[in-house]
């Protein structure tokens, strides 16, 4: 077996591990630091599709919810991620994720300053509290993730809004909020 065969081979397998253990690909190809058992419990709660209710206590969760969204799109073409934040920043740092795994060479086929598509036909969208009307308008999505949702200034407009949109598919999925009454 030639170089390149065994090149591929490392590839394949370590996709593999990685599509198939959230925990793994974490650890290994995002995060500089040792997970603890809550982080652990989190991650294998979203990735089961699991609607997330936190208030936040959880270190790293922001960073977390990111790497959740770019393991959810490199394993499941076609996902469609909303992130809703008042950071400006989250594209930028899923970026810099995106960055970290040049061992799948992964290939973006849009990346504008609040939007990143893949070649697998996922993507994710950063939007803003204030904005979410006109960012979500036609739009359909899969997973919203709400971050630091305590800071969202109308909560009650907003999930009156786009709950029934997120939950208009029995498998959409709400990650970030502050208790499990995803309902209006």
């Amino acid at each position: 077996m030639d170089r390149s065969n065994q090149d591929l081979k490392y590839i394949f397998e370590e996709g593999r591990k990685c599509q198939n253990d959230i925990i793994y690909f974490i650890q290994t190809y995002i995060v500089d630091f040792k997970l603890d058992e809550h982080q652990f419990e989190y991650l294998k709660n979203i990735a089961n599709g699991k609607d997330s209710a936190t208030d936040e206590s959880i270190a790293n969760i922001q960073y977390l919810n990111l790497a959740f969204a770019l393991w959810k799109m490199l394993v499941n073409p076609c996902t469609s991620i909303v992130v809703v934040s008042k950071d400006n920043s989250l594209s930028q740092k899923f970026g810099e994720m995106i960055d970290r795994l040049s061992l799948f060479e992964i290939k973006l086929l849009k990346n504008l300053k609040n939007e990143i598509s893949l070649s697998n036909n996922s993507s994710i969208l950063f939007g803003d509290y204030s904005k979410y009307e006109c960012q979500l308008c036609g739009r359909s999505f899969s997973i919203l993730i709400l971050d630091n949702f305590s800071s969202c200034e109308n909560i009650n407009e907003f999930l009156q809004c786009v709950v029934p949109i997120v939950r208009a598919a029995k498998n959409n999925q709400i990650i970030g909020l502050l208790n499990n009454n995803f309902g209006v």
